[in-house]
């Protein structure tokens, strides 16, 4: 895409972004930061560092670590530079502005930009932008080598891929998607069309395995071990369906385009779904029954675009992906279905959606350009508004959590350790770094631990450990509940979890409650 053709979708995402950009660290950011902060002084092993997380365990990231530790190395120019909150939003939106300045339609930018799973990791530190930036990337020079047959062009599609899968493993079924545009029309060519995915894939495992560092158990194989299980795939499936229901767009793009009739079967399944969450006695039914409810009607929308999602004329224009000789677009389906590869892992979150957002994008233009649609440009411009509100709501969400954990440190724990107490913090994501940062020691499972004296700080929301089994005798001086009007991204009450399956399926939810509450303990002789 032309800087001409990217402006739109950069001033939509812009629009939003930017006066977010001194947004507190949220959820994983302190993760990727301090492993960028790490890479400075060790920068052959930046994950080789203590760091307590995920059920309060004192282990090396790189024990926990399900991917590449590319980010590290791409963020650690800016974290030396001093790292500041505003640097490294406005560093990920320039990531962002590389991610949409690809040969595609306009549209398809723009649905990209507005998507509110683009805009909600596009407003943190994570990597998945950073990934998709690689990825798209690759795939753009994955297409000139199909039609060129350049090495320079197959040699750079394969270390940008593989650089994509090093930034998030939820990228790797994008080389099974190359493979398919690729593909030789016969076996005898194979050695000549596929060579780069075997690049891609030779790097991938070569820098995975030299620079994780010595600590055991510190490979790709232990961590997924550890951190994914066969039972995760039934949830996670229903979560995944679920999420491409509400956040991403081709669900709306069907109830727009597909007349009353397929409104109605939606209203009817949601309404079998509310139902099915009222019988008393089922867990699984008061949890799922909504979310499957909506998965079923994601399905039903794929299937009324598959119809017209093979042979069709014009692809041309839309410049990457479809070549003038592609007869297929079963590639995007195989794409859209590319956050799947997260099924097994402890939860399913909406950010894994980020690498189908493309695909979902493509499709819909594609399915426009076969079933002409008079309201066709009222269609696109309701979904980049719906997208770019709902996308705006979760931001402010996780803005709203994102402070309240830093103000929960700067009232209960950074005056205490001006006063020369010993303070011990319990929890993860934004508590738990800038707790740290104030001077608070993190609390695990195993030694060290507190003494008698000490304070501990509890932030309810995040902690997994273990604290009621610790051999510590302690006593609650109080609790400070933190109750909040607004938006919520993270509230079981509400069904709000666009950062995991485990508080809700709502990618955001509006109401009145608990958005988190920190326990106080002085721990006795």
């Amino acid at each position: 895409m032309t800087l001409r053709l990217a402006a739109p979708a950069i001033l939509v995402a812009s629009l939003l972004l930017l006066p977010f950009l001194n947004k507190p660290f949220t959820i994983d950011d302190p993760l990727f930061l301090r492993e960028a902060r790490h890479a400075l002084v060790d920068p052959l092993h930046p994950a080789d560092f203590e760091q307590v997380w995920n059920a309060g365990d004192r282990q090396k990231l790189s024990q926990y670590l399900l991917g590449g530790t590319l980010p590290a190395y791409v963020l650690a120019p800016v974290v030396a530079l001093g790292g500041r909150a505003w640097m490294l939003h406005l560093y990920q939106l320039l990531l962002l502005s590389g991610f949409l300045d690809r040969r595609q339609a306009n549209t398809v930018g723009l649905l990209i930009a507005s998507n509110p799973v683009t805009l909600a990791m596009a407003a943190t530190c994570m990597p998945d932008v950073m990934a998709m930036m690689f990825a798209m990337a690759g795939l753009d020079r994955l297409l000139l080598f199909r039609e060129e047959r350049r090495w320079g062009a197959g040699l750079a599609s394969a270390l940008l891929l593989a650089a994509a899968v090093l930034c998030r493993a939820s990228t790797a079924p994008l080389l099974l998607v190359a493979a398919l545009l690729l593909m030789p029309i016969t076996w005898k060519r194979a050695a000549e069309c596929l060579w780069p995915l075997a690049v891609a894939a030779a790097v991938v495992a070569v820098f995975v395995s030299l620079n994780r560092g010595p600590a055991a158990n510190a490979t790709v194989g232990a961590s997924f071990q550890a951190m994914t299980s066969v039972r995760n795939v039934p949830r996670n499936l229903v979560a995944f369906l679920c999420y491409q229901a509400l956040t991403g767009p081709l669900l709306v793009y069907a109830l727009l385009g597909r007349g009353r009739k397929f409104a109605g079967v939606v209203a009817a399944l949601v309404a079998l779904g509310v139902a099915g969450s009222m019988v008393p006695g089922s867990a699984n039914l008061v949890l799922y029954a909504v979310p499957a409810a909506l998965g079923i009607c994601f399905v039903l929308a794929c299937v009324g675009l598959g119809g017209a999602g093979f042979s069709l004329p014009g692809r041309a224009k839309l410049g990457l992906f479809f070549p003038p000789d592609s007869e297929s677009v079963l590639p995007l389906w195989v794409w859209l279905g590319s956050g799947m590869v997260a099924l097994p892992y402890v939860h399913m979150a909406a950010k894994y959606l980020l690498p189908c957002v493309p695909a979902a994008a493509l499709l819909i233009v594609l399915h426009a350009a076969r079933v002409r649609q008079p309201r066709y440009p009222l269609t696109v411009a309701l979904l980049v508004a719906l997208g770019w509100i709902s996308g705006a709501l979760i931001v402010v969400g996780d803005t709203t959590l994102a402070a309240s954990q830093r103000e929960a440190v700067d009232r209960l724990i950074a005056p205490r350790i001006q006063r020369g107490m010993r303070v011990w913090a319990g929890g993860q994501w934004a508590f738990l770094a800038y707790a740290e940062d104030a001077g608070a020691r993190a609390l695990a499972n195993t030694p060290p631990l507190p003494d008698p004296g000490d304070t501990i700080v509890v932030s309810r929301l995040d902690y997994y450990g273990k604290l009621d089994r610790l051999p510590l005798r302690r006593e609650l001086l109080y609790t400070h509940t933190d109750r909040r009007c607004g938006v919520f991204v993270l509230n079981r009450r509400l069904s709000a979890g666009f950062f995991s399956i485990r508080f809700g399926y709502l990618p955001f939810a509006i109401g009145c409650g608990e958005l988190n509450a920190y326990d106080v303990y002085r721990v006795l002789p």
